[in-house]
């Protein structure tokens, strides 16, 4: 079972998360849009986070490796991307990411290529990437995807086809995170330690560095709280950061 707390940690909801499949292990949840859904080994299962009531359950014929949630909800397995209310994607996604307007899926893949699907079947692809994509972020208003594959890039979404993205420079990145009060202001967790970007003042492609934290121990998870970076280092501890 999926179980739904409140603020204080007492259960609130709760619903099964697959009627009858080969597993009810849950692999995965995303929230969005009032409702939470639910990923088991072959099924994904849509509740009202209210309610506790099933909305909807979708079998899939591979295993869920990724759950993403926004105004819509989308899945990826080993050979493709289903979006809720979008279709079916040929792309082997290891990651997800929904836009909070609900209207583009982006999938990191592992063929070191990002991928974005809007409503329609439209779709655009970015390469470039040196590894497999194993982490994106969208802006709060959807205007930039940011990616890590080996280096970190942050895509304008209205970017002209051939113009190059904005690529951060620091070396082994691991997480990236954007700050949901200044739609330009980028954080990248690194081996290095903790790098603050303005993506609104780029030189040739290159973002100014506003805020770099070398002596930071490395960051494998960061999230803006405030005006503090959260970052969790190798060893599991979560320790703060000011940046204003």
């Amino acid at each position: 079972d999926v179980v739904l707390l409140d603020g204080g940690g007492a259960e609130r909801r709760r619903f099964a998360a697959d009627s009858a499949g080969v597993s009810r292990d849950v692999r995965a949840l995303a929230r969005g849009g009032g409702r939470v859904a639910a990923a088991t080994a072959r099924a994904v299962t849509v509740a009202d986070a209210a309610a506790g009531a099933v909305v909807e359950r979708v079998a899939c014929d591979e295993t869920v490796n990724a759950l993403a949630g926004g105004r819509r909800f989308a899945a990826a397995t080993r050979t493709g991307v289903r979006v809720f209310g979008g279709g079916d994607h040929a792309s082997r996604g290891a990651v997800l990411a929904v836009a909070a307007s609900g209207d583009a899926v982006a999938a990191g893949c592992i063929d070191r290529k990002v991928r974005v699907f809007f409503p329609g079947g439209r779709r655009r692809e970015w390469t470039g990437f040196s590894s497999a994509v194993e982490r994106l972020a969208w802006s709060a208003s959807g205007k930039w995807l940011a990616a890590v594959g080996g280096r970190a890039v942050a895509l304008r979404r209205d970017l002209p086809p051939g113009e190059a993205p904005v690529r951060c420079a620091v070396d082994a990145p691991l997480d990236v995170a954007f700050d949901p009060a200044r739609e330009d202001r980028l954080v990248v967790g690194a081996r290095g330690g903790v790098f603050v970007f303005d993506l609104g003042r780029a030189d040739d492609a290159v973002p100014r560095l506003c805020f770099p934290v070398a002596a930071a121990p490395p960051a494998r998870a960061v999230a803006f709280c405030g005006g503090r970076v959260v970052a969790v280092g190798d060893d599991g501890a979560v320790f703060g950061v000011d940046v204003d």
